[in-house]
């Protein structure tokens, strides 16, 4: 038996209301927020286990700045980022990721989040056997941060990831210009030595 076209019970409505495509809007702030608790949880388990891939779309397009790569689709992210994770528990003794900062920016409808892989290297490893103890090796661990922005469209899912490692030498060439800066001003505000 077929059901008139006008008349649709309330569960059929409910359903028909949650196939709407929402993917051209600009995403709810609770859908920013869901992003980034799946990235607050997921991101340091990148080198132990798999990550969590449910919040991308299939079509996601991941620029890698740190690689130069560029990945379309979410079997190619899934690789990409599986290959990173292998490839860092084969070649480095240690090494583990941890998330610095996470920020929903809802203008943009983009999640903006500051990274760090602190790692030892086989080389250091051998050329400091203290490292074989975990106590101090966690102390003494090398490091990069890298900084991603995951865009998220009006569904709540993420369709385009970019990449950027953050380069240390900024970061020390902003540290050193600022303590120039203030020797300048000291050196301004001290008085000068009287003359005799």
């Amino acid at each position: 038996m077929l059901l008139p076209s006008t008349r649709f019970s309330p569960a059929f409505r409910a359903i028909r209301c949650f196939s709407i495509d929402f993917s051209h809007e600009k995403p709810a702030p609770h859908q920013l927020d869901h992003v980034a608790t799946r990235l607050n949880e997921t991101v340091p388990l990148m080198f132990r286990h798999r990550m969590d891939y449910t919040f991308y779309r299939k079509d996601v397009v991941c620029d890698d700045q740190i690689f130069s790569v560029q990945k379309r689709g979410i079997e190619q992210l899934m690789s990409h980022f599986g290959m990173i994770g292998t490839l860092g528990q084969v070649f480095l003794p240690h090494v583990e990721m941890e998330v610095l900062s996470v920020v929903p920016v809802i203008d943009e409808g983009t999640v903006r989040f500051r990274w760090r892989v602190k790692y030892v290297s086989f080389l250091r490893l051998l050329t400091n056997p203290r490292l074989l103890r975990f106590d101090y090796r966690v102390k003494n661990l090398s490091w990069f941060d890298g900084y991603s922005v995951l865009t998220v469209d009006g569904n709540g899912d993420v369709y385009k990831v970019t990449l950027q490692k953050m380069q240390q030498d900024e970061q020390k060439s902003l540290l050193l210009s600022t303590t120039e800066k203030l020797k300048e001003k000291l050196a301004k505000a001290a008085p000068a030595p009287a003359n005799t």
